[in-house]
């Protein structure tokens, strides 16, 4: 389906309740980074469904999907060192 999702998410609750497969696809980003499909992912969560996210080119961006928390400033910026002055410093 199509359209704003504040008026679909319980269209979306609805089919879900009734056991249909619902798929959610954007051009706008991922699911809750970056993409409004944030408030289907949580209110799906939050009924107990199960989510599932076709994966993206790194586990971070999955994970992040699935989670239902919200990722608005959300980055990935590699690893820190593991100790000392070099890890103080990447992370501040």
């Amino acid at each position: 389906f199509v359209g704003n999702e504040h008026e679909r998410t319980e269209l979306m609750l609805r089919r879900l309740e009734a056991g249909a497969v619902v798929v959610y696809v954007s051009e706008a980003g991922l699911p809750v980074w970056s993409d409004p499909g944030r408030l289907l992912v949580e209110a799906a969560l939050s009924a107990g469904h199960v989510v599932d996210v076709v994966p993206g080119p790194t586990a971070a961006t999955l994970a992040l999907c699935v989670s239902g928390f919200e990722a608005e400033g959300a980055r990935f910026i590699g690893f820190v060192p593991r100790s000392g002055p070099p890890r103080n410093e990447a992370l501040d």
